[in-house]
């Protein structure tokens, strides 16, 4: 009986050791888990940062994109126009005001070239 007691009594002290030790390394593992859950908070908060930030930057893009497409649209109009005072509005699907003046000066220039060659000639 007594040696029947002393092996409970070594299989109670072997079990509670393995519980103490189970306890403890859940209680590191509780401990780690916590760390980790801060650390990841402390991550969301830093890429919700970093998002916002993106944001702002990306509508300051795409203001400053939408600038530099309508600044390009306004050169080329004026380009355009500047093209269209030279004579080379040809190069368009249109021709201006100015251009047919131009063209009925060269056509009247022309009928008084004719003209003139034809009384020198008679």
């Amino acid at each position: 009986v007594k040696s029947e007691l002393n092996a409970l009594r070594e299989k109670v002290i072997n079990l509670s050791e393995r519980l103490a030790e189970q306890t403890q390394r859940a209680e590191d593992y509780k401990r780690q888990l916590k760390e980790l859950q801060i650390h990841i908070v402390r991550e969301e908060s830093k890429l919700d940062e970093k998002l916002k930030t993106a944001q702002q930057l990306g509508t300051l893009e795409g203001k400053d994109s939408a600038d530099i497409i309508i600044e390009a649209s306004k050169k080329q109009i004026e380009a355009r126009r500047e093209l269209d005072k030279l004579g080379l509005g040809g190069l368009t699907a249109y021709a201006t005001k100015e251009d047919l003046e131009r063209l009925k000066e060269e056509i009247v220039s022309a009928l008084k070239g004719r003209e003139k060659e034809e009384e020198e000639s008679e």
